[in-house]
């Protein structure tokens, strides 16, 4: 499994550094990649891969795939559904005290089976885009 982070070149040194950590990528292991049953792997079978850069735009983003997660006998379509959520979670996590209201930082997250689970009609996992920052907004700006 690979996980890598797209960000755009508004975003700070500090973000990508802090996201590219071994904190992060613990973090990542402990609450995402346990509800998918990998608890104990290789270097080579999960990692975390250096942040690209979208060449253009000036608000702040990050976009994350986690790819090449194998749907097995072992992993039922809501342990990736937990996944998905987890991540999506720990990203806003790390990512909301470096955003403010006045310029949140918009994240979209997906995971990508190698097959479509059972019951669904694709192997491509995602949640609507989010926009993220500190202190959470009032409910009208949407943050």
């Amino acid at each position: 499994m690979k996980l890598k982070a797209v960000l755009n070149r508004g975003c700070t040194p500090e973000v990508t550094a802090m996201l590219e950590s071994p904190e992060f990528w613990q973090a990542i292991r402990d609450d995402v990649l346990c509800h998918l049953g990998a608890h104990d792997f290789g270097p080579a079978a999960a990692y975390l891969q250096a942040c690209d850069f979208a060449v253009g735009g000036s608000k702040p983003m990050c976009e994350v795939r986690l790819t090449g997660v194998s749907v097995t006998t072992g992993r039922s379509t809501q342990n990736f559904e937990d996944a998905l959520a987890a991540l999506e979670r720990v990203y806003a996590d790390a990512l909301r005290p470096h955003f403010t209201p006045e310029e949140p930082i918009q994240l979209l997250v997906s995971v990508m089976l190698d097959q479509k689970p059972f019951g669904r009609e694709s192997a491509l996992l995602e949640r609507p885009a989010v926009y993220i920052c500190t202190p959470p907004p009032p409910p009208e700006v949407g943050c």
